[in-house]
C-alpha cells in the first residue's frame, strides 16, 4: 500500500517484481543505443537531457502530467548480449499515488525494446530488424 506513493521506480537483476528485472538482449550495445536514440528523438513528449555513449546512459524528461525523468543504462555484457536497466522518477504527486505511472513508463520502454530485439534466454524469438 505504501509503494503506491513512491515517486521512483528502478530495475535491477534481482528485483522482487519480475517485470522490473534487468532485461538482457541478444544484440550489440550499438544496436540498442541507436534504437533508444531513434525512439527518444521521434517521441514528441520527450526532451533528451543527456546522452553519454561512453557511459552507456541516456536520460530524458517526459513532458506532461506528471513530468517524468528517466535514465536508461545500457551495458554490453558480452559481444552479442546487452543489458538494459531503467530508472524513472517524478516530483509530482497524486492523492491516489504516483508509483503506477513511473512503473508504467519503465514497462513502456521495455515493451518497445522487446518489440525490436530478442531477449537472452528466450529461444522462441528471433532478433527483429529495425530501420537505421
Amino acid at each position: 500500500m505504501i509503494q503506491r506513493y513512491d515517486k521512483h521506480c528502478e530495475t535491477s537483476d534481482h528485483h522482487k517484481d519480475a517485470a522490473l528485472r534487468t532485461h538482457y538482449y541478444k544484440v550489440t550495445f550499438e544496436r540498442i543505443w541507436r534504437e533508444v536514440e531513434r525512439w527518444t528523438e521521434r517521441d514528441q513528449e520527450i526532451v533528451v537531457a543527456t546522452g553519454n555513449k561512453e557511459r552507456g546512459e541516456l536520460s530524458y524528461e517526459r513532458k506532461g502530467k506528471p513530468s517524468l525523468f528517466v535514465v536508461i543504462s545500457i551495458v554490453s555484457t558480452s559481444v552479442l548480449e546487452t543489458a538494459v536497466d531503467i530508472t524513472c522518477s517524478t516530483e509530482d504527486q497524486r492523492i491516489s499515488g504516483i508509483y503506477r505511472v513511473v512503473k508504467e513508463e519503465v514497462l513502456h520502454i521495455y515493451k518497445h525494446l522487446d518489440a525490436h530485439f530478442s531477449r537472452s534466454g528466450d529461444p522462441t524469438k528471433n532478433e527483429r530488424t529495425t530501420s537505421v
